[in-house]
Formats: C-alpha cells, structure tokens, sequence
C-alpha cells in the first residue's frame, strides 16, 4: 500500500468521524430542546400553582373573617370607613398587593423588568385584572398613591402605574 492510498484511508475515515460527531450533537441538540421544553412546561405549571395558591390564600383570609371582609367590600365599593377600619382595610390591601408583586416576579423569573417580556401570559392577565379592579377604589388609589414607591420595588410601581394608565 502506498502513501496516497494510505492518506485517502485516513482522510475517509476522518470524514466517517466528522459525520458521526454531527449525528451525535444533532441528537444531543434534541435531546436537550426536549429538556428544556419540559422545564419550562414544569415552571408554567408551578407557577400557575403558585398563583392559585396566593388567590385561595387571599380568599381564605376574607372567608375566615367576617368584619374584614365586610370592610374589604365597603373600601372598594369606595363607602365611608372608621379609623380602624382604614387601617383594616390597607393592611389586608397591602397584603394582597405584596401577593400580586410576587406572582408577577414568578411569571417573569427570567427577566429583570417584566414589561420586556413579549405578550403577556394568563397570569399576568390576571393580575392586570385584579390591579385594574383594585385601583377604581378612591381607598385604593389614594393608599397607592401615598404608600407605592416606599413599599413595592420600583418594578412592581411601574408595572401597575402602566396598567392603570391605559
């Protein structure tokens, strides 16, 4: 056997390797977007849990107690309400609020600012919602207006002033 026999053996078995190293990342590349997409399919699903979770939670508190829930109902409807009444009622605000900061943190884990997500998820349709429904109480938009930015991340102040700008 000579040397250029020799050189085109080694050449097409290097080829032969080259093929098979791009079989096996090609399978790898698969093998981990299947991965990920279940990640991110498990994180929806947490998430989501999550959520549930803090509405049943803010729920049981109203359900659990009678005069809150009356109070909670007279500061939205925008009724006059006594001094322990106001602070009733902006301790349970405050509270809800905290709660629909953190879901909206928990939808939009990956970012840094939620506004540069694209399109807005179920969650974060809720809690759009919940803001837009919260903030027709004058209760509500005065206590924000005093309280938003010494309470919630700057984040979180911008995210609903956007909301209820619109």
């Amino acid at each position: 056997m000579n040397w250029d026999a020799i050189g085109a053996v080694a050449e097409a078995l290097g080829a032969i390797g080259v093929m098979l190293t791009l079989l096996y990342l090609a399978f790898q590349t698969r093998q981990n977007t299947h991965v990920l997409d279940q990640t991110r399919n498990m994180h929806e699903a947490s998430t989501f849990r999550a959520n549930m979770d803090g509405v049943m939670n803010l729920q049981a508190v109203l359900a659990q107690d009678d005069q809150l829930a009356l109070i909670w109902k007279k500061g939205l409807a925008g009724e006059e309400l006594s001094e322990l009444e106001v602070a009733r009622f902006e301790a349970y605000l405050n509270m809800y609020l905290f709660e629909q900061e953190h879901k909206l943190y928990l939808a939009n884990a990956d970012t840094a600012n939620f506004t540069e997500m694209g399109g807005m998820g179920m969650i974060e349709q809720h809690i759009e919602a919940q803001i837009n429904y919260l903030m027709r109480s004058e209760h509500v938009r005065n206590w924000w207006q005093m309280n938003a930015t010494r309470t919630f991340s700057n984040v979180f102040v911008a995210e609903v002033n956007r909301i209820t700008d619109t």
